[in-house]
């Protein structure tokens, strides 16, 4: 959740995430890719 914040709210890009997170910037581009997938389907079941 935190990643999600500090890329979309606050600006900061995966390297910098990782840096304060202590993770590799590699997971941290999955963290956005699954938080992205998992909005892609909750919008779908809208059936807007």
């Amino acid at each position: 959740r935190i990643a999600i914040y500090l890329y979309y709210y606050e600006g900061y890009n995966t390297r910098e995430i990782a840096a304060l997170l202590r993770r590799p910037a590699s997971t941290i581009r999955n963290y956005l890719h699954e938080a992205r997938r998992l909005l892609r389907g909750q919008i779908e079941d809208l059936d807007i």
